[in-house]
C-alpha cells in the first residue's frame, strides 16, 4: 500500500497566486507591476472574508443587513 503525497499549504497558496495573476484579462491589461503579488494580496483578501463571513459583513459598507 502506497502513501498518498503530502502538499505543503504553502505550495497550494503558490498555486492559487500565480493562477490567478494569469487568468484576469482585465487586470493584464490594464497593467500591473506585479501580478503574482497583487494575486497574493486579491487572494488573501478573499481567504479572509471566507474565514470570518459576518466580521466581513459587518466591516462592510458593501453588504448591509443581518445574516
Amino acid at each position: 500500500m502506497t502513501t498518498p503525497p503530502t502538499h505543503d499549504p504553502a505550495d497550494r497558496d503558490e498555486e492559487r497566486a500565480a493562477h490567478r495573476a494569469d487568468s484576469v484579462p482585465e487586470e493584464t491589461e490594464a497593467g500591473a507591476d506585479d501580478p503574482k503579488r497583487q494575486a497574493e494580496a486579491v487572494l488573501a483578501d478573499s481567504d479572509e472574508r471566507l474565514e470570518d463571513p459576518s466580521g466581513t459583513r459587518n466591516e462592510s459598507t458593501q453588504t448591509p443587513g443581518e445574516e
